[in-house]
C-alpha cells in the first residue's frame, strides 16, 4: 500500500485517505471469512449428520436386541405351556384309567 504522506513544516501527516483504508478489512479477508463461516457450517452439519446416524445405529440395535429377548421369551413361555398341557394330560391319565 502506497502512503501519502504531506509535509507540513518539519512534519510528515498521513492523509484522511490512509487512515479509512487502514480501518477497512480487504476483499481478500472477507473472502476468506465468509470461506470460513460457509466450512464451519458444513462441518457441523456432517457432524450433525454422522451423530444422527450413530443414534439411528444404536436405536435399531437395541431394538433388534429388545425384539430377540421377547422371541426368546415367548418361545420359553410356549416351550412351559406345553409341558404343562402334558403334565394335566399325565394326570388326568392317572385319575381316570379306563
Amino acid at each position: 500500500m502506497r502512503r501519502h504522506r504531506k509535509v507540513i513544516g518539519k512534519h510528515f501527516f498521513t492523509t484522511i485517505k490512509d487512515i479509512s483504508m487502514a480501518s477497512t478489512p480487504s476483499k481478500d479477508y472477507r473472502r476468506r471469512e465468509r470461506e470460513q463461516k460457509k466450512a464451519d457450517k458444513r462441518r457441523a452439519r456432517e457432524e450433525a449428520k454422522v451423530e444422527k446416524l450413530a443414534a439411528e445405529k444404536a436405536a435399531a440395535e437395541l431394538a433388534a436386541e429388545e425384539a430377540a429377548k421377547k422371541a426368546a421369551a415367548e418361545k420359553e413361555a410356549q416351550i412351559e405351556a406345553e409341558l404343562q398341557a402334558e403334565i394335566e394330560a399325565e394326570e388326568k391319565a392317572k385319575a381316570d384309567p379306563e
